[in-house]
This record gives C-alpha cells, structure tokens and sequence, in this order.
C-alpha cells in the first residue's frame, strides 16, 4: 500500500493494452485467494495511472521509491521489447549492464483506491461472508451478508 493511505500499490509498463483501458474506464478489481486461510478478498476501486510526467510530486516520488524497491530481473522487463508484438531477435531480451536508478518513462504506477472490499471465510459451517463499503463521510461500513 501507498504509505498514509488505502491505495493498493501495483506496477505497469504504458505499453500494456491496460493502461489504454483505465483511461476510458478507470475502475477496477482486484482479487486474492489464500489456500492457507481459505480466504478470498477482492477489492474495488477507482484506479490512477501515475507516470512520469505526473504533476502530484508525492506521487512521482513514490514511482520511483517503488521502482528502487523492485529486483533487477523486474526491471529489466521494462528494457524489454514492445509486448504483444512479433518477437525479434533474442538479444533484443538480453539484460542490461547497468540499470538507472530512475525509472525509464513506461514504468507507470499504478494506484487503487478500495471503494469495496468482499472477503469471503471459506472456513466454518456456513461460510462468512463481509463487505466493507466506504463512504467519504463515515469512513468504511461493514455489512454481514450471505456467502
């Protein structure tokens, strides 16, 4: 998460089918399962490309703290190729040297910010199923519904 907020963090390259996608239509899901827990969450929201011409400063800052946070074989995926083009020779994927320590520009952020979260307990007879809404004036409503 975006550190002081609700924002899911998640990273893009501005050459995804994606990032044309959320400019026309710019809510979202995200969805989770933990075997484990048997546990399932899934999160909407309203979703904020951000790039590096953005003009918040914050959130140009916290693009490129998470590109410092990323491994070295996540980042050399943003050197590659165009995706979803016809694949060229394989050297084109062979990895750089050195990699900048600032993000090349089609490294975008990508922020959601929850409006609803649905968690679903697979455990225990009957399930429990919770839905979290959130309201600008009274913080986040929880409502008890069926499985």
């Amino acid at each position: 998460f975006l550190p002081e907020t609700n924002q899911l963090q998640i990273i893009t390259d501005s050459r995804s089918q994606k990032v044309n996608q959320i400019q026309h239509h710019s809510s979202g899901e995200v969805c989770w399962y933990f075997p484990e827990t048997r546990e399932q969450f899934r999160l909407f929201g309203q979703l904020k490309l951000i790039s590096d011409s953005h003009p918040d400063l914050t959130l140009t800052t916290a693009r490129t703290t998470l590109w410092q946070f990323l491994s070295n074989a996540a980042k050399q995926q943003f050197y590659w190729p165009n995706c979803r083009q016809p694949r060229s020779e394989s050297t084109a994927f062979n990895p750089l040297a050195i990699i900048p320590l600032e993000p090349p520009s089609n490294f975008i952020l990508l922020l959601l910010e929850p409006q609803e979260v649905d968690h679903l307990n697979l455990q225990g007879e009957p399930q429990n199923r919770t839905l979290y809404y959130y309201n600008s004036e009274q913080g986040w409503l929880t409502e008890m519904v069926n499985p």
